[in-house]
């Protein structure tokens, strides 16, 4: 009798321990709620159309711990579509300095989309110079 309940039970206990668990890392193409879920609720985040940020600020670097830095997720119709890893600075400075909140930041990002993707490749307009500046739109001098 004990052999036929481990034979039943032991398909359930092999099924049990190949559950497929989610990623602990951030991919491309994951959802606004996988990311949460593996990073966390954000400091704040921004919405413009399509676009969506979510900003974290003051994170431990995992391969760096005396190193701390602020993380941008960008997506696009849920999508992850680019992360960065920007302000990297030591663990142990208090001063945040002067940086873009998540609406700066998504702003910055949407307005980087109109420009060109290599301007030196374009043909030789002298009088044609490209902006980056993340408070304004691409203006032509």
């Amino acid at each position: 009798m004990k052999k036929i309940v481990i034979l039943l039970f032991l398909p359930l206990l092999l099924l049990a321990c190949t559950k497929e668990e989610p990623p602990l890392v951030v991919i491309s193409g994951m959802s606004k709620a996988e990311v949460i879920h593996i990073e966390g609720m954000p400091k704040s985040s921004a919405t413009r159309g399509q676009y969506d940020l979510l900003f974290y600020a003051d994170q431990l670097l995992a391969n760096q711990p005396d190193q701390k830095a602020d993380r941008i997720f960008i997506f696009v119709d849920n999508k992850l579509m680019e992360y960065s890893t920007i302000n990297i600075r030591s663990a142990h400075d208090n001063n945040a300095g002067i940086r873009l909140n998540a609406k700066q930041s998504l702003s910055c990002w949407i307005n980087q989309l109109n420009l060109p993707v290599n301007p030196s490749a374009t043909t030789n307009e002298n009088a044609k110079t490209y902006s980056t500046d993340c408070f304004s739109e691409p203006y032509n001098q």
